[in-house]
C-alpha cells in the first residue's frame, strides 16, 4: 500500500540504513557472528553461550538473521545422545548374550563391546546407566543438565529447561517406537 504514510516512512528508513550500514560491513559482522557461533557449538553443551548479535535488528539486509545457539545445539546434542544410547543398547545386548546378565556398570563393556563409554553431550561425562535386575536403563542427563535417575523427559515439549532425562527406548512417541527382540 504505497499511500500509507507508515509504509513510505519504512521505505525511506530502509534506504537510509543501507547507506549507513554498507553491505560489506554487514556481511563482515554476520561472518564474524557465525564463526563465533560455530566456535561456541564445539564447546561442551553446558559451557556454550550465544554470542552477541552485532548488526542492528532493524538492519534491512541482516536484521532478521540472528540465531540463538540453543536452537541449533539442542537438536544436535539430542541426536548425539540418542546415537550414544543406541550404541550402549547394542553393546548391552551383546554383553548379555555372552555373559547371561547385564553388567553392573557401563565400564564393563570396554573394550570388548565398546572402545569407550559414549560421552553424554549434555554433561560432557560418560552416559549414565542403572541396572535393575534383568533390565537396564541407559540415559543422558538431558538439556536441564541434572541427573534425574533415568526419569524420561516429555519428548513432546523439549526445551532448554525441560525436566527429565533422555532415556534409551523412550526418545520418540510410542507409535514411532519398535520393540527389539
Amino acid at each position: 500500500n504505497y499511500g500509507d504514510p507508515v509504509t513510505a516512512i519504512d521505505r525511506v528508513k530502509a534506504r537510509a540504513l543501507l547507506l549507513v550500514y554498507p553491505k560489506s560491513w554487514s556481511y563482515g559482522q554476520v561472518d564474524h557472528y557465525w564463526r563465533v557461533l560455530a566456535a561456541e557449538s564445539r564447546k561442551p553443551y553446558a559451557k556454550q553461550r550465544s554470542p552477541p548479535w552485532s548488526p542492528p535488528e532493524d538492519d534491512p539486509v541482516l536484521g532478521g538473521e540472528r540465531r540463538e545457539l540453543y536452537t541449533i545445539q539442542l537438536p544436535f546434542a539430542w541426536t548425539q545422545a540418542a546415537l550414544g544410547l543406541l550404541r550402549v543398547q547394542l553393546a548391552l545386548r551383546e554383553y548379555r548374550l555372552r555373559h547371561g546378565a547385564y553388567p553392573a556398570m557401563l565400564q564393563q563393556l570396554v573394550p570388548s563391546q565398546l572402545r569407550t563409554v559414549p560421552i553424554d553431550p549434555f554433561s560432557d561425562r560418560p552416559l549414565c546407566y542403572r541396572c535393575q535386575g534383568s533390565a537396564y536403563v541407559p540415559y543422558s542427563v538431558g538439556p536441564n543438565l541434572k541427573d534425574e535417575g533415568g526419569t524420561p523427559i516429555d519428548y513432546q515439549a523439549v526445551n532448554v529447561g525441560s525436566t527429565g532425562d533422555l532415556v534409551a527406548g523412550k526418545l520418540h512417541p510410542p507409535e514411532a517406537r519398535r520393540t527389539l527382540p
